[in-house]
């Protein structure tokens, strides 16, 4: 019995040791860099390649350098990259880890990053989120995962991105999105409005110009619009008010309200209710 008892003791010793060995954290280094690019705002604009971690680029009015200042966070061993030049006459910014299957769960640089207000923005992201707040150019945003959220932004802007919630206040030229999954949220716009987007609730309020949604599921808010609205929406509550244009609407399924509007066609409607009020022109609303 003593020797069946030390067998036994010495199996759930070894076990015990795997399991701590199979769950333990690799050993984590943490580094702080600074680059400067001076003359940046002579350039014809600013390219942004990153990897994994969060970006906050803040524009900022009467500045001729672009600053940045890294958080790196990588497993021992392991190495990055980070530069900033002049590239072909745009300052081109890199953030890249070892992306190997392992380590990139690990590996992460967190870019704080001010530049000349008046320069163009074209960011190319991995994962993290993305906060950019005072431009007066156009910004262009290719993202895979991450929230994005957007401010003050005097220009166009153009976002093809594949997961992760999307706002939007203050911008003054159109806005172009083509989103897989997640919400988005648009406020004061001053152009018009694109939107292909797969799934997630849409809130656009107070759009000077058309605004056209191209939705999968999730539902629908429109409100303020100074133009047109088109809806071709899969599934999902559909919600349009104070459209000075006409409204136009394909619907596969769920409720339809639309108020205050210049005139109302309904192409398709699958199932839902529909319901309509103040509407100044023509009614046109499918039988069923």
């Amino acid at each position: 019995m003593k020797k069946l008892s030390l067998v036994t003791a010495l199996s759930a010793l070894f076990i015990s040791g795997c399991s701590i060995s199979v769950g333990a954290q690799p050993n984590l280094k943490h580094t702080q860099e600074s680059l400067v690019l001076n003359n940046a705002k002579a350039l014809s604009g600013f390219n942004i390649h990153a990897g994994s971690g969060s970006l906050t680029v803040v524009g900022e009015e009467g500045l001729t350098a672009i600053h940045v200042d890294a958080a790196i966070t990588t497993s021992e061993d392991n190495e990055y990259k980070l530069t900033l030049a002049n590239h072909n006459g745009s300052a081109r910014l890199v953030a890249k880890t070892d992306n190997s299957q392992w380590s990139q769960s690990h590996n992460s640089i967190d870019l704080t990053v001010r530049m000349p207000k008046g320069m163009m923005l074209d960011i190319n992201d991995g994962s993290g989120k993305i906060t950019v707040s005072d431009l007066n150019n156009n910004l262009k945003i290719n993202d895979g995962s991450g929230h994005i959220d957007l401010t003050n932004i005097n220009g166009a802007v153009n976002i093809n991105d594949g997961s992760g919630g999307i706002k939007l206040d203050h911008s003054n030229g159109s806005v172009d999105i083509n989103d897989g999954s997640g919400s988005i949220d648009l406020h004061e716009i001053g152009g018009a409005v694109t939107i292909n987007d797969g799934s997630g609730q849409i809130e656009i309020n107070h759009v000077t110009g058309n605004v056209g949604i191209n939705d999968g599921s999730g539902s629908v808010l429109v409100n303020d619009i100074s133009g047109n609205v088109r809806v071709d929406d899969g599934s999902g509550d559909i919600d349009v008010s104070k459209v000075k244009g006409n409204v136009t609407i394909s619907d596969g399924s769920g409720d339809i309200d639309v108020s205050d509007a210049n005139s109302l066609i309904i192409r398709n409607d699958g199932s839902g209710g529909i319901s309509s009020r103040n509407i100044k022109g023509t009614v046109k609303i499918p039988s069923k």
